[in-house]
C-alpha cells in the first residue's frame, strides 16, 4: 500500500460569498456558472496530500500537492484528506 485515494464528480464555483452560501445550502447544481469537475484526493505514506480537479468540458487541470506541515495545505485539511490520512496511519 502506497496511498489512499478518493475520486468523485461534482460542481465547482468561484470563491465568492454567494458561492459559499450556495455550497452550504447544497444548491451549487442550480447555479448557471457552475463547472462540472472530476476530482481526486490522495494521501501517501509520507503524509503528502494531493488534490486534482479536471473540468469536464475544457479538460483544464487544477492540481496541488503539499508536504505535511508545510503551511500551504489550507485546501487540504478537510474531511476527505483528514480521513484518508487516518486510513494511511491505520494501515502503515
Amino acid at each position: 500500500m502506497f496511498a489512499f485515494v478518493f475520486v468523485s464528480e461534482g460542481w465547482a464555483l468561484d470563491a465568492s460569498g454567494e458561492s459559499q452560501r450556495r455550497a452550504e445550502a447544497r444548491r451549487i447544481h442550480e447555479h448557471p456558472d457552475r463547472i462540472e469537475v472530476r476530482t481526486l484526493a490522495a494521501v501517501d505514506l509520507a503524509g503528502f496530500r494531493y488534490g486534482y480537479s479536471i473540468e469536464r468540458l475544457t479538460g483544464k487541470l487544477m492540481e496541488s500537492a503539499h508536504r505535511p506541515g508545510d503551511g500551504a495545505d489550507k485546501g487540504m485539511d478537510g474531511y476527505v484528506h483528514d480521513s484518508l490520512a487516518r486510513l494511511v496511519e491505520a494501515c502503515a
